[in-house]
């Protein structure tokens, strides 16, 4: 069932509080490098930022056609995700 697809797509909350929160410290940055400041498999991260991208919670200031890693920064959106993850987790 279509039901069950999205719902096994659906990121952990913990992984993801930490992927959103290392963009947001590391400011444009690629998501190898997000990966590993949040100590995440890189996969997984990659999985994040398709869902983030879908959400609106990050952008990629990287030019369409343009080579190279992509340039992920935060939007508001994601930047209110973050404070409420950290609130409801602490």
């Amino acid at each position: 069932m279509a039901g069950d697809a999205e719902r096994h797509s659906l990121p952990r909350l913990d992984g993801l509080r930490r992927f959103l929160k290392a963009v947001e410290e590391l400011g444009p940055t690629s998501v190898y490098r997000a990966a590993r400041h949040a100590k995440l498999p890189y996969i997984t991260a990659y999985r994040y930022v398709r869902y983030c991208l879908a959400k609106g919670l990050v952008v990629s200031l990287r030019e369409p056609g343009e080579k190279g890693s992509l340039k992920l920064v935060l939007t508001e959106r994601g930047r209110q995700l973050l404070r409420a993850l950290a609130i409801a987790m602490a």
